[in-house]
């Protein structure tokens, strides 16, 4: 009796990894998947299906994968997100950016915290007139957050000012109401605070690092085959190597941040990082406004 139980657990063991196999099949970048297998594995409560999902819609036009991928956006919520599910989520965006999808402000707004780089790249755009909410709050968060070193590091930085920064950049381009006054009395507020406070370090380090011809990043580790291609992305303003690179947002002086995407583990070399929001980069985006945009006078 004990053999026969034993025998009997046996094949419902087995039965229930084929079962299971059967369920979640084993994909490959090479795999070919139908429009209703990439929305079942975006329906999916499995990150890594839900990965596979993502990177096989970055190549169809199936505008549901795109629906289904939007409302995860959506309901992100990175307090409870596990690694995997951040791994996930970007694949998500990738996805998304892959696609040139426009991505409604909320749903960018919920990733932000989590991903900066993707939320900044899926806000550009938009058009400006559905954009200018999110981008007034960004700048609002932003401007008064302190950054003891005054380019972008992640993870170890707060994105806020940089927010602010790539926020600035863009509303300049169609000011919404009071928004270049508040331009002119941030710069005024920061004049007059003691220049001896701000730190250059990071600055002097990175352009050092670029004339000693360092800026190159590290080796890409080698992929898990049991997840699809995974990235991060970059962030460069003026960097002499991004002509071809796209575009985030660019002044009309000619200054521009580029960004760039390159597989995740690789360390980048951060020597042409963005700097955060900058008494001169404000001196700079009120120069570019028209006169019919600025503040009359009396009210400076």
């Amino acid at each position: 009796m004990s053999r026969l139980r034993t025998i009997l657990i046996a094949i419902l063991t087995l039965a229930l990894v084929v079962a299971a196999h059967a369920q979640f099949p084993q994909f490959t970048v090479s795999s070919d998947v139908s429009p209703d297998q990439v929305r079942a594995l975006l329906e999916s409560s499995n990150p890594n299906r839900v990965a596979w999902g993502a990177y096989f819609a970055s190549r169809n036009n199936d505008e549901g994968a795109v629906t289904l991928m939007v409302q995860r956006v959506e309901q992100w919520t990175p307090t409870d997100a596990s690694s995997y599910e951040n791994m996930a989520m970007s694949e998500v965006l990738y996805s998304l950016i892959e696609r040139d999808e426009a991505v409604p402000s909320e749903a960018i707004s919920a990733v932000a915290t989590t991903f900066p780089i993707q939320a900044m790249i899926l806000a550009s755009r938009l058009p400006i007139e559905d954009a200018t909410p999110l981008l007034q709050n960004w700048y609002e968060t932003g401007k008064d957050v302190d950054v003891d070193l005054p380019r972008w590091d992640l993870p170890r930085w707060d994105p806020r000012p940089f927010f602010a920064r790539f926020a600035a950049m863009m509303l300049v381009k169609a000011p919404p109401s009071g928004f270049v006054a508040s331009l002119r009395v941030e710069l005024k507020k920061r004049e007059l605070l003691s220049e001896s406070n701000k730190n250059q370090w990071y600055a002097i380090k990175n352009q050092d690092s670029a004339k000693r011809g360092k800026c190159e990043d590290g080796t890409a580790p080698t992929p898990s085959g049991e997840w699809p291609p995974l990235f991060q992305y970059a962030l460069e303003e003026n960097s002499p190597s991004s002509q071809d690179a796209a575009v985030l947002v660019e002044e009309d002086d000619g200054d521009r941040i580029t960004w760039r995407r390159v597989p995740a583990g690789v360390r980048l070399s951060g020597c042409y990082s963005p700097h955060a929001l900058t008494d001169e980069n404000l001196r700079r985006l009120l120069a570019e406004i028209p006169d019919s945009q600025g503040v009359p006078k009396g009210q400076e």
